[in-house]
């Protein structure tokens, strides 16, 4: 054998191990990077398939995003529209705006007010600053919308404590509002059918509103409740374990019940909420910190009577025992069967899925929200 051909051989092999090197580096940091924008979109459904019923503002998994999958149903006035998504898990942003159309422009300026909120200082303007209608200028916040109960319809116009979230625009700009968009329906994405086909959760008509890139989101999608949820669904026989995922954060009403979501049997339910003091939340059994203005990643996981239930805020879990319901037939998304709602939330995501979550498969999914919407991985 030669030695220039046993020096191609030692070539060609080295080069092949390096291959093999990067392409396993490449995997690793593809499986850690969760939801990278380098690496291609994963969704929740590529970290665990398997959701009994999933919605949320980006896609289930790579595979319904590029079948560009339905999101929701936006309602703006009496016409309504399916928003689907883009291939890269994204929601069509861009032709929901459309849809929702302007309602008015003035010239502004903005000051803090109580809490998070900001005042809103019309000089002049033209058409309606409008009630839950997003606000679009320069220097002005991404995510800022007009809170309920307040309008601008004439002008000089000021919403004193009227807007969301408080900042500091001095100098007077063009600000553009666009009209409500009601986000009407929320489709199921999981493709499992466990309500006798998918789990859509709808129709209704008011307070839970499309915000097409919430503050502090990372340029993200989300909508903003108030006092709304969706009704109740009849759902295939459930019970644990089992694992509820969600991402969002509440904004006000802190003393009052805010529901994520809820599965009854008819005697007790198993849900997720915000509890009614500040800065907790509760699986319905024990609480836990998840403080108020904050966005957070959350994993409630329902063993075994008797076992230690969790749940997962951020990547820090705390568990106690639980007297969990089995059988449950009602599943609600927003609300549960005594009607306690989402008051004053951000909301991007909720499912639900039929097992028990390792502890590694809650931080997977912590990280996996995390790197979409806030581009950090804290889990």
């Amino acid at each position: 054998m030669s030695r220039k051909f046993l020096a191609l051989l030692g070539a060609a092999s080295l080069l092949l191990a390096v291959g093999i090197a990067m392409s396993a580096q490449a995997m690793l940091k593809t499986i850690v990077d969760f939801g990278s924008r380098t690496h291609g979109y994963i969704g929740p459904g590529d970290v665990n398939s398997g959701a009994l019923a999933w919605y949320g503002m980006r896609a289930y998994s790579a595979a319904y995003a590029a079948a560009h999958g339905k999101a929701f149903n936006l309602k703006a006035g009496a016409p309504t529209k399916d928003i689907t998504f883009l291939s890269n898990g994204n929601v069509d942003v861009a032709t929901a705006l459309v849809f929702e159309g302007v309602s008015g422009t003035a010239s502004c300026t903005i000051a803090p007010g109580i809490g998070n909120t900001g005042t809103l200082t019309c000089a002049s303007g033209s058409g309606t600053m409008a009630t839950d209608g997003e606000l679009f200028g320069s220097g002005v916040a991404a995510g800022t919308f007009v809170l309920p109960g307040f309008i601008c319809t004439s002008y000089p116009c000021t919403l004193t404590n009227g807007i969301y979230p408080s900042q500091t625009v001095s100098s007077a700009v063009t600000v553009t509002s666009y009209n409500p968009g009601v986000v009407r329906i929320w489709y199921d994405q999981s493709g499992a059918n466990s309500c006798s086909g998918p789990c859509d959760v709808g129709p209704i008509n008011n307070n839970i509103f499309f915000i097409s890139s919430c503050y502090k989101f990372n340029g993200r999608p989300c909508f903003y409740t108030d006092g709304a949820g969706y009704g109740g669904l009849t759902i295939t026989s459930t019970s644990p374990p089992l694992t509820f995922s969600a991402f969002g954060e509440r904004i006000g009403a802190y003393t009052t019940y805010g529901v994520m979501a809820d599965l009854y049997n008819g005697s007790g339910d198993d849900e997720t909420y915000w509890n009614n003091t500040a800065n907790t939340v509760s699986n319905n059994y024990f609480t836990s910190t998840a403080n108020d203005d904050v966005i957070h990643a959350m994993q409630f996981t329902y063993t075994a009577t008797g076992a230690s239930s969790i749940i997962n805020i951020d990547g820090t879990e705390t568990s106690n025992t639980t007297t969990v319901r089995n059988n449950s037939t009602h599943f609600y998304v927003g609300t549960d069967h005594t009607s306690f709602e989402m008051h004053n939330q951000l909301f991007a995501e909720v499912g639900l899925w039929g097992a028990a979550w390792s502890s590694t498969l809650r931080k997977n999914m912590c990280n996996n929200q995390s790197k979409y919407y806030l581009n950090t991985t804290p889990c």
